[in-house]
């Protein structure tokens, strides 16, 4: 839209106005997660790993990567402390150092066991 105006010296001005619409739409919403951790569904708490062979590890694809408190990880390492009750925690500790590629989470894993070890927090 342009209005044009002469002013008292009889200069003329054009000033013009432009009206944008909708200039840039809303961000689309983030993805959703592929995979979800342990501790957003409902799991009934585990007592003791009761197999007469050393537990399955989980599928890497189940663990989300963020450390959260029930990782399928640190399930793991505790079926694994369970299982090798009667031999020192290294023992699990090695089976974790096997079976978890990252480090960092690998590390995190078990510290967590290690602690849970030592409190002897019920699992």
């Amino acid at each position: 839209m342009k209005d044009t105006t002469l002013d008292r010296e009889g200069i003329c001005s054009v000033s013009s106005t432009v009206q944008v619409k909708n200039a840039r739409s809303p961000p689309p919403p983030p993805p959703e997660p592929k995979f979800s951790c342990v501790s957003t569904r409902t799991v009934t708490p585990r007592r003791a790993y009761v197999g007469s062979h050393a537990p399955e590890p989980p599928d890497p694809l189940t663990c989300c990567g963020s450390g959260c408190a029930d990782c399928v990880w640190i399930v793991y390492g505790t079926e694994l402390m369970h299982y090798y009750s009667d031999k020192p925690i290294e023992e699990a500790l090695r089976m974790i150092d096997e079976q978890i590629a990252d480090v960092c989470m690998r590390e995190y894993v078990k510290s967590e066991v290690r602690a849970k070890a030592r409190h002897r927090m019920p699992f």
